[in-house]
């Protein structure tokens, strides 16, 4: 079955973007520009900051313990990045 949504997601994605929902709506973003934030920027951007999961665990959303693993590894990832950087 075609999905619309997910097509532009997948040629957004081809273009070197992400798209994200926010509170609002849908956004699409140069990715490139989109991982040069903060840490906790990305992180509450993609709604996976460690309160939202936690609060998701607490609330018996198991999903919510993927986000915290995804909040762990943005944050390794963005701590190994800043030391390659430094080389």
């Amino acid at each position: 079955m075609k999905n619309q949504l997910l097509d532009d997601i997948d040629k957004a994605k081809a273009e070197g973007k992400i798209t994200i929902m926010t509170a609002t709506d849908i956004r699409t973003y140069d990715i490139a520009d989109f991982i040069k934030q903060p840490t906790s920027g990305i992180l509450y951007d993609l709604n996976r900051d460690y309160a939202t999961a936690a609060h998701r665990i607490t609330q018996g959303d198991v999903r919510g313990v993927n986000d915290y693993a995804t909040a762990v590894t943005i944050e390794a990832l963005k701590a190994r990045i800043a030391e390659l950087e430094k080389q």
